[in-house]
């Protein structure tokens, strides 16, 4: 009977082992997978935040360009107006062509192509206004003159319609993380709050 009581006393403390070395391992597991959506979360936020800056960017640079070849367009029947120098309109070229580099590590292939798209036409609307580029020569004077007239009547459509397109896309590139974020989110269980316990006198 003894022998029994014995035999019964080790697989008790056998399995009890057993039981307490699963739970510390589900622990761990539950512990590892928590932190794994943390970090997964966080990184997914740093990229949004890295590419609404890139975005941001690129439509700044691409107004400021425009604004320049407007005041060029405008020299033509306002003679009085401060003319926009050629250091200008370089420094706005290579800083718009810069963002394609920044766009292709971090934007998927629409909105670079739509990037691209844009340095293109601003490229042709300043050399069709008389201004060469790091890649166009300027057109005649004549030309010049007829594209001036042109943009001051419709103000670049060819150029508005792929930035409408560029914002498009750039704004669903955004919005396909967001599903993503919401999941993330509901697998990241919330703090919880541990209880100091009372003494009793």
């Amino acid at each position: 009977m003894a022998d029994g009581s014995a035999l019964f006393g080790v697989l008790g403390a056998v399995l009890g082992a057993g039981a307490s070395t699963i739970t510390a391992w589900l622990t761990l597991r539950s512990q590892f997978r928590r932190e794994s959506a943390q970090r997964e979360y966080a990184e997914i936020t740093r990229w949004t935040a890295d590419k609404r800056a890139i975005f941001r960017d690129i439509h700044v640079m691409a107004n400021d360009w425009a604004h320049l070849l407007r005041r060029v367009a405008r020299k033509h029947t306002e003679p009085d107006l401060a003319a926009v120098s050629d250091d200008e309109l370089r420094r706005a070229e290579r800083g718009f062509h810069a963002m394609l580099y920044e766009a292709g590590l971090l934007c998927g292939s629409e909105v670079c192509e739509l990037v691209d798209d844009t340095e293109e036409e601003l490229l042709q609307l300043t050399a069709a206004l008389g201004r060469s580029t790091d890649y166009l020569p300027a057109a005649p004077s004549e030309h010049a003159a007829q594209a001036a007239a042109a943009a001051l009547a419709d103000d670049f459509p060819t150029l508005r319609d792929i930035r409408v397109r560029l914002m498009a896309a750039m704004r669903a590139e955004l919005a396909d993380r967001s599903p993503h974020r919401q999941q993330l989110s509901a697998t990241i269980p919330p703090p919880h709050h541990q209880h100091s316990s009372s003494k009793t006198g």
